[in-house]
């Protein structure tokens, strides 16, 4: 059988310590998020960032997944539910938590507003659709069942839109260790581990297949991102193979490849224009919209490459703390936006310069926020009196 567990490399830092060019592209990807959400529009930044700021994130997290997760003491492979397990904690716990604590503010809001007596089904819808883990029901691209704005229907409307992205990731993680292990359990020979990544690229094919029929079918968009599941899994598994099957170590002695997909991304940029995959607008073409998502997030990485070993200590830290900024900085955004607008109305310059400072102050806070509750939990932990 083939192994589950690929060897370590250096491409992702694990054997030399982190990657700091992956902390800068995630970092320059949250920066492009938290610009889209505050209302800063720098020309050109926002229409190319908006290829690659949600794509990038699959992508990265491929580069450090293992079919089989940790190696157990006997050398087989963890088990499929403690797999999930862990990263149901990592994933999910903070997406439940986050979004209660909105929906129980914002509930409080609409009973002390009156909002919630005049209209109790929108009040719970909106602030618990969260768990349908999608911005909105209807996408507004075109189908054959007509376009989905003619119809509005939205469930994260709480400062909390965001967070759709990590139920997204946990069904990725699902669906590629699933793929991996059943797979794997068909594979006699050693020899044909190779097989294996074929048979799961063809897995994601023939699921994707689906996943765009469906997209100009219908203008549903499905709990948990499940109808775009297949894309962001052949990004994950792209970041696979960069990671940890050595593919990023020979594409980046391969100028004219660097190249090539930057040409592609260029034009096929020009021509589809940006997107948005949380509510399923994937440009003028779903298939120009993933083929921009794969080579602009290709793209991002090699710029960050190339400043491999250069990069400042607080931006690769501010990369290492994407979670909670993705969780808890649209309310922050919008909260010190608000007090701004309502205190000081700037307009032009000035106002851009002080979306940036919000932006930077968001970073700021939410890394504060994040050592402070780790350091109060190691804190407590020590407190406990232990057993003997």
């Amino acid at each position: 059988m083939g192994s589950m567990n690929g060897e370590k490399n250096n491409t992702t830092g694990r054997d030399t310590g982190r990657a700091d060019w992956l902390d800068l592209a995630r970092f320059l990807a949250m920066v492009i998020v938290m610009m889209n959400h505050v209302g800063l529009h720098v020309p050109g930044v926002n229409y190319w960032g908006g290829m690659f700021y949600v794509p990038v994130f699959f992508m990265i997290a491929g580069f450090f997944w293992k079919p089989g997760g940790k190696v157990q003491a006997n050398g087989q492979p963890e088990p499929v539910k403690s797999v999930f397990r862990r990263k149901a904690k990592r994933l999910l716990i903070p997406f439940f938590v986050t979004n209660l604590v909105l929906a129980l503010v914002f509930l409080a809001k609409d009973v002390l507003t009156g909002s919630f007596a005049s209209s109790p089904l929108s009040s719970l819808i909106r602030n618990f659709g969260f768990i349908y883990g999608r911005n909105r029901l209807l996408g507004d691209h075109l189908t054959l069942l007509g376009p989905g704005k003619m119809t509005k229907c939205y469930f994260m409307t709480i400062l909390n839109s965001p967070t759709w992205f990590l139920p997204a990731l946990f069904l990725v993680f699902v669906y590629m260790e699933l793929c991996a292990r059943v797979l794997t359990r068909l594979e006699k020979e050693k020899e044909e581990e190779s097989i294996l990544d074929h048979k799961i690229l063809l897995v994601i094919f023939l699921t994707g297949l689906c996943s765009v029929m469906g997209h100009y079918l219908t203008p549903l968009l499905l709990p948990w991102s499940i109808d775009a599941l297949p894309i962001f899994a052949l990004l994950f598994y792209l970041g696979y193979q960069f990671g940890q099957k050595g593919l990023w170590d020979k594409l980046v002695v391969r100028p004219y490849v660097i190249f090539v997909l930057g040409a592609i991304c260029v034009v096929g940029g020009l021509i589809n224009g940006s997107a948005n995959f949380s509510i399923g607008d994937y440009g003028t073409s779903m298939n120009l919209g993933i083929l921009n998502a794969i080579t602009s997030s290709i793209m991002l990485l090699y710029l960050c490459y190339l400043c491999r070993g250069f990069v400042p200590g607080v931006l690769a830290k501010a990369g290492q703390k994407t979670l909670p900024l993705l969780c808890w900085h649209y309310p922050i955004l919008v909260l010190m936006d608000s007090v701004i607008m309502r205190f000081f109305a700037p307009t032009g310059m000035v106002l851009m310069i002080l979306r940036g400072l919000e932006i930077a102050a968001t970073f700021v806070i939410i890394i504060l926020g994040r050592e402070c509750t780790v350091r109060c939990r190691h804190a407590l932990a020590a407190c406990k009196p232990q057993r003997y």
